[in-house]
């Protein structure tokens, strides 16, 4: 009895324990996430300021909103996933892996990092206030950019196009600080996180290289689209 009940109090002072380093962990990343904040406050106005004087423009709206909505869930992602890998040997096996990877990224971002730094959202625009998805997660970092650039690193690979995945992550992450969910900052971070994400995962589960052997003109246009 007695050993048990010493068992039993050194496993409640272990969870104390980690219970107080994860509080600790906490405070420190919303002190982190406030000093981040007053340090890119400045950055932030500029940048929201160029935006504002876009804001309202049918076509700036469209494309920023119609952007924002479909990255929802990284679901543009995982649909440019199965287009780009219908070009490839083992279709179904590169696809699995990217949607595996994209799925894992949206956990440890969304679910971890987010935890740590709880940085308030900007105020939101009200004429989009309808029209997207308001998040309850952290503001820092942007969970839209971080997918977008860890998408892009993720599915360049092997890629003859890598300017152009890139250049649409980063027309997402713009869209978060157009409609008003990010501050810049916040995108600024996600992008590099996602990227750095990225890398390891191409490191350590790589892309087969090896095409499908295209015959006829009916794949071409796909194959040029992705690849």
């Amino acid at each position: 009895m007695t050993g048990s009940s010493s068992r039993e109090k050194r496993g409640l002072l272990d969870a104390a324990s980690c219970g107080s380093d994860l509080r600790r962990a906490l405070a420190s990343g919303s002190i982190f996430a406030d000093r981040i904040h007053e340090t890119a406050a400045p950055v932030d106005e500029f940048v929201d300021a160029a935006f504002a004087r876009l804001r309202g423009s049918p076509v700036f709206d469209r494309l920023f909103v119609s952007l924002t909505r479909a990255a929802e869930f990284s679901l543009l992602w995982h649909g440019l996933a199965a287009l780009s890998a219908y070009s490839r040997e083992r279709p179904a096996a590169d696809w699995l892996r990217s949607a595996l990877l994209i799925g894992a990224e949206s956990v440890v971002v969304n679910g971890l990092v987010k935890s740590v730094f709880r940085r308030a959202r900007p105020a939101l625009d009200s004429r989009y206030e309808d029209k997207i998805r308001i998040p309850l997660t952290s503001s820092f970092p942007s969970g839209h950019s971080s997918a977008a650039f860890f998408a892009a690193t993720v599915l360049s690979d092997g890629s003859a196009s890598a300017a152009a995945w890139y250049g649409l992550a980063a027309a997402v992450a713009a869209s978060r600080v157009y409609v008003g969910i990010h501050h810049a900052s916040d995108v600024v971070a996600g992008a590099f996180l996602g990227t750095a994400l990225g890398r390891v995962a191409r490191r350590f589960w790589p892309r087969q290289t090896s095409r499908r052997p295209t015959t006829g003109s009916r794949s071409l246009p796909l194959r040029r689209l992705v690849h």
